[in-house]
């Protein structure tokens, strides 16, 4: 996945809800820009990452097993790749399931 290209339609969905700035071409470009917003999130906002866990229904145990973690990138690599396995999950029910 890491130098594949990504999906536009894809990236149209998630970026909007993570307010990513660039477009990246390649799934490890795009992986590497969500975890510095979810970073940025974690150290600045973390109702706001919270909130959005939550309307991406990521399970709170999964945000609570993450937060115990002691090494702030750790947490922030499990957090982005649990968000990354919600995102691809809700696309691919869209995309499938589009009337």
């Amino acid at each position: 996945m890491n130098n594949e290209p990504i999906s536009s339609d894809f990236y149209e969905i998630v970026s909007g809800r993570w307010e990513l700035e660039t477009v990246p071409s390649q799934w490890s470009l795009f992986i590497k820009a969500l975890k510095t917003k979810v970073l940025e999130l974690y150290q600045n906002e973390p109702e706001r990452l919270i909130q959005i866990l939550y309307r991406l229904d990521v399970p709170e145990e999964q945000f609570i097993y993450a937060i115990q973690m002691e090494n702030e990138n750790d947490k922030v690599e499990y957090l982005t790749q649990k968000i990354i396995e919600r995102e691809l999950k809700r696309y691919h029910f869209k995309k499938n399931y589009k009337g």
